[in-house]
């Protein structure tokens, strides 16, 4: 079982300013990270200002809630953070340098580079993953219906090629990225076709995703592992590292019915192992869900918006089976985030609490498993 570890902790500002779209990552061991947006009201959100905290969420609960310390450029809501062994980055699409559009890159914390604003890459819109690999950093953009992927080593920028994947633009693509227990990166994407058609922007197809691929990176070059054509739209993916390999999630659907959300074991090669867990059965549609890794097992925050109250809700999914949902908190949350600590026991959890609003405001809360369940 999940169960809370106190109440929730709520980040605020001012009356005029509201705080959106949460984002989670780890720092070191003791160490997280939260970020968040400064929305002016009447500015668009693809101006405002990001800012960003650091909190020990594992020790104790509650914590005092952390003010966020503003960056300098915008980042709206095209931001993520990722860190690791005391470093932390953020990578924006609306840095300064970039004059409102690429993918910026900042280190905000630790030693290693780079230490200047880095233009990863000139036309992305948004970020598509970040990631932080073997002293490199893998991101991902969506340009406009095209992903690409980059890595990041000091000051050195390398696109990776081919492209990830491609489709209509307007239509979501999912990406993400995980270390593999020998070394290896494997990249996820989605693509309404295969790799080759994804090269220019000009051939960039019409219509939804309906493919996983599954690349690993060696050097500069991405070999193609799997090139799944489901045949029907690719509605969420997601890639969650374990300790022999990955958690591969997914929903498909045919835009009438939803299936069921399933949680994949892809083994230390990135292949399949044949074990496969239904997170949900079919039919149920939820906004995408908020996963991380908790231990080997599979944490997964999703909101509920059936019925006359908005839900948010938490379980844990492992090899022998899930707990009973959580239900943590009945905000209307646009947006939320997850992070599980290093021992496998606790999951750090950052939503929005508005619309969008000028009242809009972070909550974070700690779960922590039960100890029949550690």
């Amino acid at each position: 079982m999940l169960q809370a570890a106190g109440d929730p902790v709520t980040l605020s500002t001012n009356a005029s300013t509201a705080l959106r779209f949460p984002r989670l990552s780890a720092v070191d061991g003791e160490t997280a990270a939260l970020g968040g947006g400064f929305q002016t009201l009447g500015i668009p959100a693809g101006t405002l200002p990001v800012g960003y905290a650091t909190i020990k969420p594992w020790k104790t609960w509650p914590l005092v809630p952390p003010p966020l310390a503003q960056i300098t450029f915008g980042g709206g809501s095209a931001f993520e953070l990722a860190g690791g062994e005391g470093n932390l980055w953020l990578l924006s699409a609306t840095g300064a340098e970039a004059q409102g559009k690429g993918l910026s890159l900042l280190r905000l914390l630790g030693s290693a580079p780079p230490e200047d604003l880095v233009l990863v890459e000139a036309q992305a819109q948004r970020p598509a993953f970040f990631s932080v690999s073997a002293g490199a950093l893998l991101a991902g953009g969506d340009l406009g219906g095209l992903l690409r992927a980059s890595r990041v080593e000091g000051e050195k920028v390398t696109a990776l090629a081919p492209s990830l994947g491609c489709a209509s633009q307007g239509m979501p693509l999912w990406a993400g990225a995980a270390r593999l227990p020998g070394g290896a990166d494997l990249l996820m994407a989605t693509s309404r076709n295969p790799p080759p058609v994804c090269d220019q922007f000009e051939n960039v197809p019409q219509g939804p995703p309906l493919r996983i691929l599954l690349y690993r990176r060696d050097g500069q070059e991405l070999t193609l592992l799997q090139d799944r054509d489901e045949g029907v739209t690719v509605m969420f993916a997601g890639l969650i590292p374990r300790s022999d390999g990955v958690w591969l999630v997914h929903q498909l659907g045919d835009g009438v019915t939803s299936g069921p959300v399933v949680a994949e074991r892809l083994g230390a090669d990135g292949a399949p192992t044949g074990q496969n867990v239904e997170v949900f059965p079919s039919g149920m549609i939820f906004s995408p869900l908020a996963l991380a890794p908790l231990g080997d097992r599979l944490a997964v925050v999703w909101s509920d918006d059936l019925g006359q109250v908005t839900k948010l809700l938490a379980k844990v999914v492992g090899d022998d089976g899930q707990t009973p949902p959580v239900l943590f908190s009945n905000d209307f949350a646009p947006e939320r985030r997850a992070l599980g600590s290093p021992d496998g026991k606790s999951l750090l959890v950052a939503w929005e609490t508005n619309d969008g609003a000028s009242s809009s405001t972070i909550r974070l809360l700690r779960l922590d498993c039960s100890p029949e369940a550690q």
